[in-house]
């Protein structure tokens, strides 16, 4: 067991703090760009890159919200899961062999 002082821990210094939305989109921009670069350099697809940086984006909008607001949080996050359970439903609610690739 330490019986000892307890040693003081210097605060950073002003300059070195940023607040969480910064940080928040300085973390999400990069790791967009770089799953973003990963998908277009392993199929050569422009259109893609751009779909999976839109994607991402945008998911990373949503939790960004989701953890902005707090007595709200449930809510906001069972709405969004309603919304995507919808799209994925109309999505697929009639799927024809062409569609899902089947050969005949």
């Amino acid at each position: 067991m330490f019986h000892g002082r307890p040693i003081a821990v210097p605060a950073a210094p002003a300059t070195a703090r940023i607040t969480f939305a910064l940080g928040y989109a300085a973390a999400a921009t990069l790791l967009t760009l770089m799953i973003a670069g990963y998908a277009h350099a392993s199929t050569k697809n422009v259109r893609l890159g751009t779909i999976t940086a839109a994607t991402i984006s945008a998911l990373y909008g949503v939790l960004f919200v989701l953890l902005r607001l707090e007595s709200f949080a449930h809510l906001v996050g069972a709405a969004i899961l309603l919304l995507m359970l919808g799209v994925v439903m109309s999505a697929t609610r009639k799927p024809t062999p062409e569609a899902v690739g089947a050969r005949g």
